[in-house]
């Protein structure tokens, strides 16, 4: 079976010369337009004589991670800007920008959603007619349902004013498309560890994982000075989801006393750890 869904629509639009200032991001929040945003284009000037594209974007897989690139090519015009989220149909944030060039990107965080957008460097003010921007978009590693991008992008003429920039907007589907298990479950395309629950626990707490390819897991716990207390697992796991459960036992099945510890998985190509808290 393949879990089909849709990444409905990806919304480009402008930032002004004004917005290009604000390389902290922060006086940015609330000008995607979308989910509840207001558009920079309410004050500034509208699309003309260039063009922004975008590319990178495709069907993907159930927990999957693929390239951006967002070009604008406007001749004469030299300077840029860009701004975008990603939500869920729910309006919540969805998956994760991840920096490739942090001299030229940077992720902030406001409102409960995260931004990906230009830095000061990024603004490329003096370049000539065309720019573009490259980072990594990671999806949720559970269904989510629709998520949506939202972002703004700009060619500015580099004058200090509001006067001749140029703004650009643009719709682009694409599906969401994962490869399941034999009970429809979206297999995962990449391997993670993910925090025990419940945490703090007592009588005892589960260890989620996900495999993106069948492998030996090793899973360890460890007590605040390094010392192995218990092997949870030395075992074959195919691809997918699994949990692991841990009792507060050491390797001799002895009640182990309250305080942090730490667990650790290691397969053939991932490896990872995470800490958690017994309370007696």
């Amino acid at each position: 079976m393949r879990y089909r869904g849709a990444i409905a629509v990806l919304f480009l639009l402008a930032l002004t010369a004004t917005c290009l200032a604000y390389s902290d991001g922060q006086s940015l929040v609330g000008y995607v337009g979308g989910a509840g945003e207001s558009l920079c284009t309410e004050c500034h000037g509208s699309a003309g004589g260039g063009s922004l594209t975008l590319s990178g974007i495709e069907d993907f897989g159930f927990d999957s991670e693929f390239e951006i690139t967002l070009t604008i090519d406007h001749a004469g015009q030299q300077k840029w800007g860009f701004l975008m989220i990603a939500m869920d149909q729910n309006d919540q944030r969805a998956g994760d920008f991840i920096l490739t060039d942090p001299a030229r990107t940077q992720i902030f965080e406001a409102n409960n959603r995260q931004y990906v957008q230009h830095t000061a460097q990024g603004t490329d003010a003096g370049t000539p007619n065309t720019t573009s921007w490259t980072f990594h978009w990671r999806a949720p590693d559970h269904e989510v349902g629709t998520v949506t991008f939202y972002a703004a992008g700009v060619a500015a003429n580099n004058n200090g004013t509001e006067g001749g920039d140029n703004t650009y907007t643009t719709t682009q589907a694409i599906n969401w498309t994962g490869v399941n298990d034999a009970w429809g479950t979206p297999l995962p395309a990449h391997s993670t560890l993910h925090p025990n629950y419940p945490n703090p626990f007592n009588a005892g707490t589960v260890i989620s994982f996900n495999l993106a390819f069948p492998d030996q897991v090793s899973i360890d716990v460890f007590n605040v000075l390094g010392h192995h207390v218990a092997n949870l697992s030395s075992e074959w796991f195919e691809q997918g989801f699994h949990q692991i459960a841990w009792d507060g036992t050491d390797a001799a099945g002895q009640s182990v006393p309250s305080g942090m510890y730490f667990y650790r998985l290691v397969t053939s190509r991932f490896s990872d750890a995470k800490k958690m808290v017994l309370l007696r």
